[in-house]
């Protein structure tokens, strides 16, 4: 899965990211892999890239795109693919969903460093 956050959009005048940071180039870099491209492993990948280190993440379903035609086939089929459903694949199970993420940890760390990273990548 290639990705790039080369992605051309304005924030409001009013709005700044308080956590810009920069990415550092990893693709000479020790790999480390990292198992689901949920929102656990995007992130765990993202604090390994700012650690210096590649992260190789090896994910069951199929990317959104493909995958939107799997759902699909589940609303009006009934047919499960059970390499590629609304729980797996890019994204994770949020990615079908009305785009709230949840913790019970009591270590739920900077909530604006986060929405920054959104807002950074396109969201």
């Amino acid at each position: 899965m290639e990705t790039s956050n080369e992605q051309s959009f304005q924030l409001p005048e009013n709005e700044t990211i308080l956590y810009k940071r920069e990415y550092k180039d990893v693709h000479n870099s020790k790999p480390v892999i990292v198992i689901g491209a949920g929102p656990a492993g995007l992130f765990a990948s993202l604090k390994l890239i700012e650690k210096g280190l590649k992260p190789i993440i090896i994910e069951r379903g199929k990317p959104v795109s493909e995958r939107k035609k799997d759902v699909a086939q589940i609303v009006r089929q009934r047919e499960v693919n059970s390499e590629s459903n609304w729980c797996f694949g890019e994204g994770g199970a949020g990615t079908f969903s009305d785009g709230k993420l949840y913790t019970r940890s009591n270590k739920r760390g900077n909530i604006d460093e986060v929405l920054d990273i959104f807002i950074e990548h396109g969201a």
